[in-house]
């Protein structure tokens, strides 16, 4: 039975990747400076290197987590949805209450308020643990922009903070809650 693969480098939320981690090298070429043998099927040298760059930029700026959360369902506020760089949920799950797995919790401090909490450190799917840091947050938008506004700002290295105001500046629930508040 084959040992299982742990990879080289960190997982992505660290934003300390570059193209080493994805097997790039800058004196990287191809064997006998020939190109790819089969330009359907093959990859050459700088191919790869390109791609490796490339996919170091991603991993770097992509967002570590993206919520949708607030919308009323009866009477409770809930988390619709998450998309992290650990998993997806789709399946809703309360404010105000522990969360499913790794996925950060959202309190309802008041109206129009929340905080979003996130664990000091996840692990990826090879076992590879690193630690979280929240480095940036875009607020995401209410299900109607012209009536609400949405603000957001990092507390502490685990911490967001998302209010909402109506257009007079008065903290509001956005009718259909807020969606697409992105967590770098």
């Amino acid at each position: 039975m084959p040992s299982k693969i742990i990879p080289a480098g960190v997982p992505p939320w660290t934003r300390t990747t570059d193209f080493s981690h994805y097997g790039g090298n800058a004196n990287k070429q191809n064997y006998l400076s020939r190109g790819p043998i089969d330009a359907l099927t093959d990859v050459g040298a700088d191919e790869f290197a390109r791609m490796t760059n490339d996919l170091a930029a991603v991993a770097r700026t992509n967002p570590f987590c993206v919520l949708a959360f607030g919308a009323l369902v009866g009477d409770v506020r809930v988390v619709s949805s998450a998309q992290a760089m650990f998993g997806v949920r789709t399946v809703a799950y309360e404010t105000n209450a522990e969360p499913p797995g790794l996925f950060p919790r959202v309190d309802r401090n008041g109206i129009g308020n929340y905080t979003i909490a996130f664990l000091e450190q996840y692990t990826d799917s090879y076992g590879v643990v690193a630690p979280f840091a929240v480095t940036g947050v875009k607020p995401g938008c209410a299900v109607h922009p012209a009536v609400c506004r949405v603000v957001a700002e990092i507390v502490d290295a685990h911490r967001v903070r998302v209010r909402a105001f109506d257009a007079g500046g008065t903290a509001i629930d956005p009718e259909g809650g807020i969606s697409g508040c992105a967590i770098f």
